[in-house]
This record gives C-alpha cells, structure tokens and sequence, in this order.
C-alpha cells in the first residue's frame, strides 16, 4: 500500500485549465514496476477529462527509463531536456523528458 512517504507529485493547471500540467513524480524505488505509477498517472488523466481539460502535459526526469514508462501509458514524447548542472546530483536519469497525452472526450 502506498502512503505519503512512497511517493510525491506535482501538478497545476494551466491555460485556463484546458492543461493539466504534472511537473514532478517521484515513486520509491521499491514501489516501481508494479503499476503504482500507472495508476498515479492515469488517476490524473481521469482527473483532467473530469476538469474538462484537453491535454496533459508531463515535464519530469528520469531519462530512458521514464521516457519508456510515458509511452507505456499513452504519452507522446516531445522534447528531451538536459540537465542543468547544479540539478543533475537530485535528478535520477540521464536528462528530463517532455510529454503530452491527449484526453479521451467520449
């Protein structure tokens, strides 16, 4: 079961809420590889249809093993980022990974 200390987002709306704008997701190592951060992940894509939102964007680290998660769960890559130098010591990952995720309007 995961509680506050097993994981940490950050999120805001942007464009007048049209954009659900996740720039932090950090999940403990040991809770990684079964589902947990899909589920965090598509729990805030169902926020977003439910605000009304159009679009998710995604601005974490991480590098090729988040990059690879996003896709997993329906994002688009659109920019890969490099650290800047006085983050890479806090940031897992070779660099930062920029992604969108349309929501489904039924």
């Amino acid at each position: 079961m995961l509680d506050n200390k097993d994981f940490n987002l950050g999120y805001n709306w942007k464009q007048d809420g049209d954009v659900l704008y996740l720039d932090h997701l950090w999940l403990d190592p040991d809770h990684r590889g079964q589902g947990h951060g899909s589920f965090v992940i598509e729990t805030l894509v169902r926020l977003a249809y439910y605000e009304g939102a159009e679009v998710v964007e995604v601005s974490i680290g991480g590098g090729e093993a988040t990059e690879g998660w996003l896709r997993d769960n329906g994002f688009a890559i659109i920019k890969r980022r490099q650290y800047d130098d006085e983050w890479v010591d806090e940031v897992e990952g070779a660099y930062g990974v920029d992604a969108v995720r349309r929501v489904q309007k039924t």
